[in-house]
């Protein structure tokens, strides 16, 4: 009995150790677990997290993981504008993480620039469409340096809004003066114009002194001078009675004034006056050199067979002549006193010049027969040529004819030329 009881406590305590908490991953079926959760790894944009799920009563875990939040992008920001030529670029930024997402932007398609947008930095300035083209970039074009109370100096391009500006010295000037000027003057060496003193009289500790109304500057009167004005003609002075020169200046002429127009026969003048002394200096002015202008003054017409001329005279006496060339004969044929030429003689044509009474003969070949049927169609002479016969004579350079008798024949038509030589003669009849 004892062994039995023993065995079944053995059972018992087995069967509580397999169920004692934290001592294994089953779940424990006999109550409802309280989870806690700890996250071991956080979910990121890309990535899965890891929570671990432990039951607070008997330790049991369970593994879950955590979806990917997926990124959060911003906005689309173009990086670089496309152009007519090249894609532009643009990117998105993730708020959570910073991963940067880019995409290009296709090209414009092309269209006709305006460039009416200026873009600008410290040495150019540029044209820009609103495509994003630019032109081509161009120095800038700055004005002078323009000074400021404020101690400050300012420049501007003339093309462009751009403009520049830098620290200037400020002058610091105290007067200055000697004997005869006065003037102000920086420690930086810089000094105004010198400007000559002008005194007035005025007595001092019962001297009569001289002082002067700008600077005070003060010295005793010497002599007080009565000066007239004196000129030559390059200088103007005053003198005065003691002698002294004073403020001796060349003149400063004005523009020349022209008096008289020089022509070729006439020396012109002009003048000109001084602006401080009002002195007028004149001069001449150098004749004009000629320049012929011959006119026709008579013409000699030419003629058929003599040239003609043309007379052309200067004022000045110059002159010369041009000659026409001779016209040649203008023949025209007299039809009434002209002879057409036959079949077997030549004629002649008799022309007269129409300008003068010149006159000529052209001779004219015969015209030669022309035979059908053993008749002349122009004449109706009968074809003897087969009853010619032609031996050269070169005593005379030419032919001579024979022919034979044959009385059905009433004439015969011996040509003038044969071969290109005369005809001198008959021979026997045969």
């Amino acid at each position: 009995m004892k062994k039995i009881f023993s065995l079944f406590s053995l059972l018992l305590i087995l069967t509580a150790c397999s169920n004692t908490p934290g001592s294994g991953n089953e779940p424990n079926k006999e109550h409802d677990h309280k989870f806690v959760e700890n996250v071991l790894e956080e979910a990121t944009c890309e990535k899965d997290g890891l929570i671990i799920l432990t039951c607070e009563i008997c330790k049991y875990e369970e593994k879950k993981a955590i979806k990917a939040t997926g990124h959060e992008f911003g906005d689309w920001n173009v990086v670089v504008e496309p152009t007519t030529s090249s894609d532009g670029l643009s990117h998105r930024v993730c708020m959570k993480c910073e991963f940067v997402e880019e995409k290009s932007i296709p090209k414009l398609e092309g269209h006709d620039h305006e460039f009416n947008h200026f873009e600008f930095d410290e040495k150019n300035h540029w044209f820009i469409c609103e495509c994003g083209e630019k032109t081509e970039q161009v120095e800038h074009n700055f004005s002078e340096w323009e000074e400021q109370e404020t101690g400050k100096a300012y420049r501007h391009c003339l093309e462009c809004e751009y403009y520049e500006e830098m620290d200037v010295h400020v002058h610091d000037f105290v007067k200055k003066y000697d004997e005869t000027h006065h003037w102000n003057e920086c420690d930086c060496g810089l000094s105004t114009v010198k400007i000559e003193h002008e005194f007035r009289e005025k007595e001092i500790n019962g001297k009569i002194m001289l002082v002067c109304i700008s600077c005070k500057f003060e010295k005793e009167q010497e002599h007080i001078h009565s000066p007239y004005l004196v000129t030559d003609e390059t200088y103007h002075y005053y003198v005065c009675e003691c002698g002294e020169t004073i403020s001796k200046e060349e003149h400063i002429f004005g523009e020349w004034i022209i008096v008289r127009e020089p022509t070729e026969e006439l020396e012109g003048i002009r003048t000109r006056f001084c602006s401080v002394c009002n002195i007028e200096f004149p001069e001449f002015i150098d004749k004009l050199e000629h320049v012929h202008n011959h006119e026709l003054r008579s013409t000699q017409n030419p003629t058929c067979t003599e040239i003609g001329s043309q007379f052309y005279y200067c004022k000045c006496g110059d002159h010369y002549y041009e000659y026409l060339e001779a016209l040649g004969h203008d023949y025209v044929i007299d039809e009434n006193n002209s002879t057409p030429s036959t079949c077997e003689n030549g004629g002649y044509y008799y022309k007269k010049c129409s300008r003068c009474s010149s006159s000529e003969y052209e001779y004219l070949d015969a015209l030669g027969h022309n035979f059908e049927d053993s008749y002349c169609t122009i004449c109706e002479a009968h074809d003897s040529s087969e009853y010619i016969y032609y031996s050269y004579d070169s005593t005379y350079d030419g032919y001579k004819v024979s022919y034979l008798i044959d009385y059905s024949i009433t004439s015969l038509n011996i040509p003038q030329y044969h071969k290109g030589k005369l005809v001198v003669g008959i021979d026997n009849l045969r």
